[in-house]
């Protein structure tokens, strides 16, 4: 059963304080919930440990949909940003929960059927020697100028490596 599907049953069956629950996860598993998207447990756990489902429960209560919509929001930026789940997977948990509210008519499914929901890390911020050069600036500095600069370490680090590879002989007497 999809994870919406799921969703539905259970907070028809419990209500929305399941949301704040620890059975929510074992009662999703039992409707097998993770079987399309396996990922999405990592993200059901997030929502549950983080206090999210708590909250999202709590202000159920009133229906005011359009507070709930822009928690939830609240809730799915958080996902992605500070706990950095791929917007797919964070998006599908909260709209799951939305349409087993009744409070959005369908959901969009994630595109990924695998078992990372975790965005890869952007690349780091420039790391070239003359960036290198300019953030250390003030640290001390070599007749070359390379202080600080990756070509300095990588240099020092691989010829510690070669050393500690050149096996000592010894030399029978």
């Amino acid at each position: 059963m999809k994870l919406h599907d799921a969703m539905q049953k259970i907070i028809r069956q419990f209500g929305t304080p399941v949301l704040a629950e620890s059975r929510l996860m074992s009662l999703l598993a039992d409707y097998k919930a993770f079987d399309d998207f396996p990922a999405m447990k990592d993200v059901m756990k997030e929502i549950l440990s983080g206090g999210f489902g708590k909250e999202l429960s709590s202000r159920s209560k009133g229906r005011d949909d359009a507070e709930f919509l822009s928690y939830a929001e609240t809730v799915r930026k958080s996902l992605v940003s500070e706990k950095h789940f791929k917007k797919d997977f964070a998006s599908y948990a909260v709209e799951s929960i939305e349409f087993a509210m009744g409070i959005i008519p369908d959901v969009t499914e994630p595109s990924d059927h695998g078992y990372d929901p975790y965005e890869k890390p952007a690349p780091a911020a420039d790391k070239s020697p003359a960036a290198e050069k300019s953030s250390s600036s003030g640290s001390g500095s070599s007749e070359s100028g390379e202080s600080g600069s990756s070509a300095g370490w990588i240099a020092a680090a691989a010829a510690a490596a070669a050393a500690e590879a050149v096996p000592s002989r010894s030399v029978p007497s």
